[in-house]
């Protein structure tokens, strides 16, 4: 069977079928089907077809033209409206609203007329010119109110005045009124849209600041209108008073009112402690953000890691029980990511989660009626050191920090890694199933949390812990002994030298000074311990001969037990027995430390003077090493010349 006859037979079922209805007058000369054949006869037949004659191509030409000529049209009045819209109608915009001019209140006919000739009232923001025409309008209208009962209701996506008939201005001018005076009625949401272009315009306000009071007070007012249309609203709102700080450099003062994205001031933060540890570690950051190094403290890195990531860190049961742990394996961590994607990958940990750098341009006042008579004079505004804007010629460029400002669920997941290994380390009684993580990053963190755990123990073994509680009881002890050591002579003299000293003190004296060293207790006139405390409380006295006034200056010194080489008067009690083989329990009782504390700390002393080890112990009975006899009696020797 050739092609032919398979052709005829699929015809032939096709048309008993009744599939589908064929016209002889459309596929009688050109077949459904095709060979290859018929295909190359055809293409053959037409090349060898004549020219038409001269007359049949001009009659062609002049049936296309006349058939394009509409097209061309609506082109042509398409380019007039972007270039001029509101001249590319020629009929009254009265005629358009079919409305009498008679009984239009004049202001309001004095802003129909800035309008021009005309407008397209659906589409009058398609050029910079509709822009300006509003916002001469919005100037003139500024102080204008009415009082209208206005029964419609006007929606319009893209609202303006000129999109309003008569009705709707007079009663757009009514709810504005109402609403300066504090009533708010945001049934009417086109209106506020309305009112919104105005105050960017600077329509009605006194100075930059109270305009963008003005937008924040109808932001906060929204917030309370449960309405698709409100929440839209919302949205723009929130940029547009971005743009207004920004465009009328209001950082200063209105910043701190501003929703600011969060992430990228976290990002800044984590980008200038990843500088930090590579200029530590002696690493080249891949990326030149031109950030200057600086590590935070344990309690500020994990507040930008937290604040950064999507996982509610802060509602953490083990950061609640160990926040300062958590932090410092959470720096260790971070530090270790930072080395390994700096040598191993081909971007830095920080980039990787929110990539590098970004400066486009950018359009203040997107999708709002917005217009400056003046070209904006260059300039630079740093909102954060992540987002700064330029100006240059009118035209504005956006510059940040990175390019995803949303937070991150794989920095999430490791911060879930780190929660879940501290758990397991300590055998916290609530466990968390672990996410899927890289196994170089599961790694790090285990090593981390090993290592950290590791460091807590070690400090907590070298941590020393002193009861004050016990200090006068040993300072009380020691008195006791020194006293306990004093011969009789020794007494006396101290007694003699005492009184003496006041009395020579008292020589010089004159008025309520003298009084003063009168009533000081002596040896004579009162007990032994008042005659110690004189010198305490009276340690020189200096006579200025010229005025004849008497200077006394006291000092109160701080009774503490006399030493020689560093060890005490009881210490050297202890080794005095020790070297003559007499009883030092009860010196070492009257100390309040206990025997091997004593001996310790007088072995450390001791080191230090003779350079070895002098004490020694023979079962629990502690001796003096044989060589060092004579080095430990003069020591003592010399403890009591000083005593």
């Amino acid at each position: 069977m050739d092609s032919e006859e398979l052709l005829q037979q699929i015809l032939e079922k096709l048309e008993g079928r009744k599939a589908a209805r064929f016209t002889q007058n459309t596929y009688t000369d050109q077949p459904l089907l095709q060979t290859g054949k018929q295909f190359r006869q055809q293409h053959e037949q037409k090349k060898s077809t004549p020219e038409a004659p001269e007359g049949a191509g001009e009659q062609r030409q002049e049936k296309r033209t006349v058939t394009s000529r509409p097209s061309r049209d609506r082109r042509t009045r398409s380019r007039n409206f972007r270039d001029n819209p509101f001249a590319s109608q020629a009929y009254d915009i009265y005629e358009l609203f079919g409305e009498d001019r008679s009984h239009i209140p004049e202001r309001i006919r004095e802003m129909r007329d800035i309008e021009g000739l005309g407008t397209d009232a659906s589409r009058p923001y398609l050029s910079k010119t509709a822009n300006r025409i509003f916002w001469e309008q919005a100037h003139l209208m500024a102080d204008y109110e009415d009082n209208y009962i206005y029964e419609k209701r006007f929606v319009r996506y893209y609202p303006c005045y000129a999109a309003m008939n008569t009705d709707h201005l007079r009663g757009y001018f009514t709810w504005r009124a109402q609403l300066r005076r504090g009533t708010y009625d945001f049934s009417h949401i086109s209106f506020t849209f309305v009112h919104v272009y105005e105050i960017l315009c600077g329509a009605g306000i006194d100075n930059h600041r109270d305009g963008f009071l003005a937008l924040k007070n109808l932001y906060e007012k929204l917030l309370y209108v449960d309405a698709y249309e409100s929440h839209s609203l919302r949205g723009h709102l929130r940029l547009w008073m971005h743009d207004y700080v920004i465009y009328h450099n209001l950082v200063d003062s209105c910043k701190d009112q501003l929703e600011l994205n969060e992430v990228r001031p976290a990002v800044y933060t984590l980008l200038q402690a990843q500088a930090a540890v590579l200029q530590q570690l002696e690493l080249t950051s891949k990326i030149d953000n031109h950030v200057e190094p600086q590590m935070p403290n344990d309690a500020d890195l994990l507040e930008a890691l937290r604040t950064a990531s999507s996982k509610k860190i802060a509602r953490s049961k083990i950061f609640d029980d160990a926040p300062e742990l958590f932090g410092a394996i959470a720096r260790r961590v971070f530090e270790k990511m930072v080395a390994h994607c700096s040598r191993r990958r081909q971007t830095d940990f920080v980039e990787g989660y929110f990539g590098t750098p970004t400066k486009s341009t950018y359009l203040m006042f997107s999708s709002a009626i917005f217009y400056d008579p003046e070209i904006h004079p260059d300039c630079t505004v740093e909102l954060d050191p992540s987002e700064r804007y330029s100006c240059r010629s009118g035209k504005w460029t956006q510059m940040l920090i990175c390019a995803h400002s949303e937070r991150s669920a794989e920095l999430a997941a490791l911060l879930h890694g780190i929660d879940c290994a501290l758990r397991n380390a300590i055998d916290h009684p609530h466990p968390l199933k672990p996410q899927k993580l890289p196994a170089f990053a599961q790694k790090i963190i285990d090593e981390a949390v090993r290592d950290e755990l590791n460091y807590q123990q070690e400090l907590e073994a070298r941590r020393v812990t002193i009861d004050y509680s016990k200090l006068d009881g040993i300072r009380a002890a020691a008195e006791q002994v020194q006293e306990a050591l004093l011969v009789d002579e020794e007494r006396m003299d101290s007694d003699e030298e005492t009184a003496g000293e006041v009395s020579r003190a008292g020589e010089g004296l004159s008025g309520e000074a003298a009084l003063l060293a009168e009533e000081l207790p002596s040896k004579e006139h009162g007990s032994d311990e008042a005659s110690r405390e004189a010198p305490e409380m009276l340690s020189a006295r200096d006579f200025n001969s010229e005025t004849g006034a008497a200077e006394i200056h006291l000092e109160e010194e701080r009774l503490e037990p006399q030493q020689t080489h560093g060890l005490t008067a009881t210490e050297l009690a202890i080794l005095s027995a020790l070297l003559d083989g007499l009883p030092y329990q009860e010196l070492v009782s009257a100390s309040g430390q206990l025997l091997s504390t004593s001996l310790d700390t007088m072995t450390e002393k001791l080191f230090d003077l003779v350079g070895d080890v002098v004490i020694e112990f023979d079962g629990d009975e502690p001796f003096i090493i044989e060589d060092y006899r004579d080095d430990v009696a003069e020591i003592i020797s010399e403890g009591s010349a000083a005593t």
